[in-house]
């Protein structure tokens, strides 16, 4: 087979390559002009994503890459760390909002904080129910726990309102 060449013309491939029979790749994958290897996996039942990423991730540790390369997940995985991520970032919104309202609410400094420090009263019990109920912790247990919280935090609101109004009235503080 002839090759052409910039500086001698044609030139046999027998000149520089040999023909050998092996085993290759069938075909090989890029993402931003980097070869990439895809790893697939299914989830036994009762498994959760977290759990298999973890383990996964523990396993991934172990082994010793050799620079430039790197592991990341996709799929399931990412949209759960992508979550998770969101929902801290919410969870932190929604605190520094309802610390907003409570002080106008309550035209004080003082008593938001006082009916916020219930809040975290209420996430071991949140944690000990879905253990309980062989649970997890996922999107819908956290939106429950929010929901937990918005409850907690109306009952702390009727307290603070109703021990102002009965220290209004004249009603030792004991």
């Amino acid at each position: 087979m002839w090759i052409p060449s910039s500086r001698l013309g044609q030139v046999q491939l027998a000149n520089f390559a040999t023909l050998e029979k092996s085993l290759g790749p069938a075909s090989i994958d890029r993402s931003a002009r980097e070869r990439q290897v895809s790893v697939g996996a299914n989830l036994q039942k009762g498994v959760g994503v977290g759990d298999a990423v973890n383990a996964l991730q523990a396993k991934l540790s172990a082994i010793d890459l050799k620079p430039g390369y790197v592991t990341q997940f996709t799929g399931q995985a990412r949209t759960l760390q992508e979550m998770q991520r969101s929902f801290v970032m919410a969870f932190l919104f929604s605190a520094i909002f309802m610390y907003i309202v409570l002080a106008a609410q309550f035209e004080s400094y003082l008593h938001p904080v006082t009916i916020m420090l219930s809040l975290p009263l209420s996430v071991p019990f949140a944690l000990f129910s879905l253990w309980v109920s062989h649970s997890r912790l996922d999107l819908f247990s956290g939106l429950g726990i929010l929901l937990l919280f918005g409850i907690v935090k109306k009952n702390s609101i009727l307290q603070i309102d109703y021990t102002n109004t009965l220290r209004a009235q004249g009603v030792e503080r004991a």
